[in-house]
């Protein structure tokens, strides 16, 4: 629930950007990908990494954003594809959750 409730209020806080003059849609597709990604960040903290690699991880992410010659517009099979990627990513980190907590469970039970 925790990783959920997380991921919920990353992605709420982006839906600010529209009040900087970003159309809706590029708004609302920002809040799902924002979404994903603090899925992605929470569940790598749930699977035992450290808050170093979740910092890489979303400053990397806003260097490649940033920097990319390739405008958010511009190209929305980029953006898709990646979404599709991370949400994989992120389901493979939900499932591997909860083996390591059915586990942890068994070793401690």
């Amino acid at each position: 629930m925790a990783v959920l409730l997380s991921s919920f209020l990353f992605a709420f806080t982006h839906s600010l950007n529209m009040l900087s003059g970003q159309s809706v849609a590029n708004t609302i597709f920002q809040i799902l990908f924002a979404f994903v990604i603090g899925l992605v960040l929470a569940l790598l903290i749930v699977n035992g990494q450290s808050i170093g690699v979740t910092i890489v991880f979303h400053g990397l992410n806003n260097f490649l954003q940033f920097t990319s010659p390739v405008k958010a517009n511009d190209s929305l099979l980029i953006n898709y594809a990646l979404l599709l990627f991370l949400s994989g990513y992120a389901f493979y980190l939900w499932n591997r959750k909860s083996t390591l907590s059915v586990s942890h469970n068994q070793v401690s039970g």
